[in-house]
């Protein structure tokens, strides 16, 4: 015998048009918050990767792969890019008889050429072309923001340790700026970032660079709400330690991170 057949149905359209508006309205709700998570993900792992640049090439320094070497930031119109570069032992001796830069008594800061005034400054001998870079593979946060990755790489013809590209962020700097560190602070000096620090901020239509207040501590009155959140200060000592740092847009401050 049989068994009573049961009452089934599906839903009419009625009902699958009040789930399709129910879902569309959670997503319009949710969609806001998604985006701002998704912008504070992709500037947090480009300042990641700009703090790894000057932490590997301060560790080649310390390792002795390089005697004298040079991190520099270089804005563009749409995009920003930071380089690091390294002197060798050889070339460092060799500059001590050779380059005025290099005599007794001149300055620090001049060392510190930025290639783009200085042409062949950097440029590697052969002891050092092989030398591969240590710089942090960062492949999958890269694909994920569609960004250069900074890649493990041998040094350029153009003495480029390491380079890192990004649309996604930009700083609060217009020039080309540099800094270079020694194994201890012996050479320390800078070109353009002689207060041992810059901020870096979201890059938007309106926020090409990061605007920063007049004591350059806290945003300006005219950065936009999403720079305010998304603020991070990049600092160093004379010694290559490198510290990064997050604005509280509540507390009005900066917190270590």
């Amino acid at each position: 015998m049989l068994g009573s057949e049961k009452n089934i149905r599906g839903f009419n359209l009625l009902e699958l048009l009040v789930v399709v508006v129910l879902i569309g309205i959670l997503s319009a709700a949710a969609y806001p918050n998604f985006q701002s998570w998704q912008k504070d993900r992709k500037v947090r792992q480009a300042v990641i990767k700009v703090k790894s640049l000057i932490s590997g090439i301060n560790t080649q320094v310390q390792r002795g792969a390089y005697t004298y070497v040079q991190f520099e930031i270089k804005p563009e119109d749409d995009s920003i890019t930071f380089n690091t570069r390294g002197l060798s032992a050889g070339q460092v001796g060799m500059m001590k008889t050779e380059d005025p830069l290099w005599q007794v008594g001149a300055s620090n800061n001049g060392k510190c050429v930025i290639d783009d005034i200085g042409a062949n400054y950097w440029m590697p001998d052969a002891s050092v072309l092989d030398t591969p870079s240590e710089t942090e593979d960062t492949s999958t946060a890269a694909e994920d923001s569609g960004e250069e990755e900074v890649e493990t790489e041998k040094e350029t013809g153009a003495g480029i340790v390491a380079s890192y590209k990004s649309d996604d962020i930009t700083v609060d700097i217009t020039v080309t700026a540099a800094v270079c560190f020694s194994k201890d602070d012996t050479y320390y000096g800078a070109n353009g970032l002689e207060s041992g620090k810059f901020h870096i901020c979201p890059r938007s239509g309106t926020d090409s660079i990061c605007k920063m207040s007049s004591t350059g501590d806290s945003p300006g009155s005219e950065a936009s709400e999403d720079v305010q959140k998304n603020l991070f200060r990049v600092s160093w000592s004379r010694f290559g330690a490198v510290k990064l740092e997050k604005y509280d847009i509540d507390d009005e401050d900066w917190y270590t991170q």
